[in-house]
């Protein structure tokens, strides 16, 4: 709303005849969606490239066994919004951002059925620790 503006233009001779008319402020609840999305699209902007690092080292894993992988960054955000950053198994506000290589709230990539890729439809998104003890 802020980058948007109106231009209404009649028949002026001069450019001082132009007058300038300022919109209404936005209700605060539109404001504040607005202001979230902006903080979304920013996040998810600057988590591309860590995502894409994780997923290429995914498809490693799979080209290696021989499996399928179709994954894309996309696809990862997409996850993200729908569990709502949420590990799928035990609930916890996973971290998309971190210090710790072996932090077991990191997010990672779950495969559902083990005997297949890292494919859509196959995955879901685990924080490390569930990833690591649900297989046993």
């Amino acid at each position: 709303w802020d980058n948007l503006i109106y231009l209404a233009v009649g028949r002026v001779e001069y450019l001082s005849q132009l007058i300038r008319v300022e919109a209404p402020p936005l209700p605060p609840e539109i404001a504040q969606e607005i202001e979230e999305a902006k903080k979304n699209r920013w996040l998810e902007h600057e988590l591309r490239p860590s995502i894409q690092e994780k997923l290429v080292r995914y498809m490693g894993q799979d080209k290696e066994k021989g499996r399928e992988f179709d994954l894309t960054v996309d696809y990862i955000l997409t996850l993200k919004r729908i569990q709502e950053d949420k590990c799928a198994l035990c609930l916890i506000e996973m971290k998309f951002e971190w210090d710790q290589p072996e932090d077991i709230s990191q997010w990672t990539v779950d495969r559902i059925h083990n005997s297949l890729g890292h494919i859509k439809g196959n995955v879901r998104l685990t924080c490390l620790l569930c990833n690591r003890n649900h297989r046993v």
